[in-house]
């Protein structure tokens, strides 16, 4: 094709990593319970927001029942 492999790898990652990631996620929810997986869905969250604090991580966001709810 032409382009340096980084940038493939980049362009990879913006379209089919994204769905890859979403595939990998519906997959592993299937198999849980409900409270698996909100527990699976906050640390997702987590990992996106939050913030280590040793071996805890909190979250500096506001979340109502109703965003708990839709994760």
């Amino acid at each position: 094709m032409g382009l340096p492999f980084s940038n493939f790898r980049q362009a990879l990652a913006l379209t089919s990593g994204r769905w890859w990631q979403l595939l990998v996620c519906h997959s592993t929810f299937m198999e849980q319970s409900l409270k698996e997986r909100v527990i699976l869905a906050l640390l997702d969250l987590g990992a996106k927001v939050g913030r280590q604090e040793g071996k805890k991580k909190t979250f500096s966001i506001d979340l109502t029942h109703q965003d708990l709810a839709d994760l």
